[in-house]
C-alpha cells in the first residue's frame, strides 16, 4: 500500500473526518433511532483512516484505470 495523498490533503481529510464524526455522534445522542447518523459515522471513520494512512482507495482505483487506458492507447498506436 503506497501513499497517494499529500500532507495538506491528509490534514483536510482528518479535519473533515473528525468534524463529521462529532456531528454524527451528536445526532446519535439526540435521536438514537436514525440510521443516517451511523452511516455518517462510518464515512467519517473512513476519512480519518485515509488521513492517518495517507492512502485513498478511490484515488488508487482511478489512477490504475487511467494507466490501463493509457497502455491500451499506446498498444493501439504501435
Amino acid at each position: 500500500m503506497q501513499q497517494n495523498v499529500g500532507n495538506v490533503d491528509a490534514y483536510i481529510r482528518l479535519t473533515c473526518g473528525f468534524t463529521m464524526l462529532s456531528y454524527a455522534t451528536a445526532r446519535m445522542i439526540k435521536n438514537p433511532n436514525k440510521e443516517g447518523s451511523i452511516a455518517m459515522a462510518g464515512l467519517a471513520a473512513m476519512k480519518i483512516a485515509e488521513g492517518i494512512s495517507r492512502y485513498c482507495p478511490m484515488i488508487d482505483c482511478i489512477n490504475r484505470t487511467l494507466e490501463s487506458k493509457n497502455m491500451q492507447k499506446k498498444q493501439q498506436a504501435e
